[in-house]
């Protein structure tokens, strides 16, 4: 698939990193970014997973890029600032979104969603499109876009980060707080200092929906997760 004719037409995988299963937004989402329809990107797709070297492997309609640093390090030179242009605008859609357990009393957000309180993005998503942050911050191809990737990456986080004042978005953030710390760590540190010298910060406000000891959900972790991360760091 690397060395393949059609190469440059499935690179654009490597910025979704995974999608496929029943959320029509996910699907409208993955189409985005290809500039194709999601029947094409599924034709595209399709024979890749049948390879003796898979790029992507399905499961039950799912699918996923079975190894996305390779297939970052051989498909990433097709990318271009038009990629990234559309990778830029639904990942900041995406993760952006409030996830509406969040809506619920601390108690009920176990039951989300037998309530139907779930976001119309699935998880699934929600994670690859924030790891894909990382590889354009961290491994920007070579050929062409070593600034435009970055420049892409920065710029989702600083479009999520501006409406950091809802302690909700924190929350949904969920494990992308992980990737968007490790992708952009300057601009993560700023959004967390910023909010802590408002009069009512709502990362501190995280601390105060946990829920039942036992069954109950801790919106915080992740966040302390991602801080944890760049302790490791020795700038």
């Amino acid at each position: 698939w690397a060395r393949s004719q059609g190469a440059a037409k499935v690179a654009p995988v490597v910025l979704v990193g995974a999608g496929g299963g029943e959320s029509l937004a996910d699907r409208e989402r993955v189409a985005a970014i290809f500039g194709q329809s999601y029947k094409k990107v599924e034709s595209l797709l399709a024979p890749w997973a049948k390879a003796n070297d898979p790029l992507i492997r399905q499961d039950g309609g799912k699918w996923r890029v079975v190894g996305r640093e390779d297939a970052w390090h051989w498909l990433s030179g097709h990318l271009t600032a038009v990629h990234c242009t559309r990778f830029a605008e639904n990942a900041e859609a995406v993760l952006c979104e409030i996830n509406p357990r969040y809506g619920l009393k601390a108690d009920e957000r176990p039951f989300a969603s037998i309530r139907g309180a779930v976001p119309s993005h699935s998880r699934r998503l929600h994670r690859a499109l924030a790891e894909t942050l990382c590889f354009l911050s961290l491994r920007p191809s070579a050929l062409g876009q070593s600034r435009t990737m970055p420049a892409a990456a920065r710029g989702v986080v600083t479009k999520v980060f501006a409406k950091s004042a809802d302690w909700r978005l924190w929350a949904s953030l969920d494990y992308a707080l992980v990737f968007i710390s490790e992708a952009t760590p300057d601009l993560f540190l700023k959004a967390v200092e910023s909010d802590l010298k408002r009069d009512a910060p709502a990362v501190v406000a995280l601390f105060g929906e946990a829920g039942n000891i036992l069954f109950g959900e801790h919106p915080f972790v992740e966040l302390m997760w991602a801080l944890q991360g760049l302790l490791w760091e020795p700038e």
